[in-house]
Order: C-alpha cells, then sequence, then structure tokens
C-alpha cells in the first residue's frame, strides 16, 4: 500500500509543474476560493508579503477537510469533461 501510494505521490509531483502553469478560469477559481474560505477561514488568496496575512495556523481536520473537497470538486469536474474516443 505505501509502495503505490509513493509511486502516486511522485507522479502527482511531476505534473505540479503543468498543473501551475494552466489557467485556471473564473469558476474554478472560485471554487478554489471558496473552498479557503469555508473550509480554512482565509479569505484572499494573493501573496500579500507579509506573515500576517500569508502564513496561517491551522488544525490537521480543517486541512483534511479542504484536501476532500478540492479532491471531490476534481472529480466532479472530470465527470463534466466531453468523453473522448
Amino acid at each position: 500500500m505505501a509502495a503505490s501510494l509513493s509511486t502516486f505521490l511522485g507522479q502527482v509531483d511531476l505534473l505540479l509543474p503543468l498543473v501551475h502553469n494552466t489557467y485556471m478560469d473564473k469558476h474554478q477559481q472560485s471554487i478554489i476560493e471558496e473552498i479557503a474560505r469555508t473550509h480554512l477561514g482565509i479569505y484572499i488568496l494573493e501573496t500579500r508579503k507579509s506573515d500576517n496575512h500569508d502564513f496561517y495556523d491551522l488544525p490537521v481536520w480543517s486541512l483534511k477537510s479542504a484536501l476532500e473537497a478540492a479532491y471531490a470538486a476534481g472529480r466532479l469536474h472530470e465527470t463534466q469533461l466531453p468523453k473522448k474516443d
């Protein structure tokens, strides 16, 4: 089980540069912002160059909840994409 998880995480690491360079439309951005607000209590996701505004002390259950919501949103988005032949 641990080997398959580490393999999966390695694949995710390879994809991150592609994800960060991908344009996120307004709807996708609003979902990310809503997850940050509702699960993490973070209202601004822009870097403000201030430790008081850029770093947060969060309980692990809030982080887990936000990750689950982001995963669910990604799965839902995937089901709405046009089918490939």
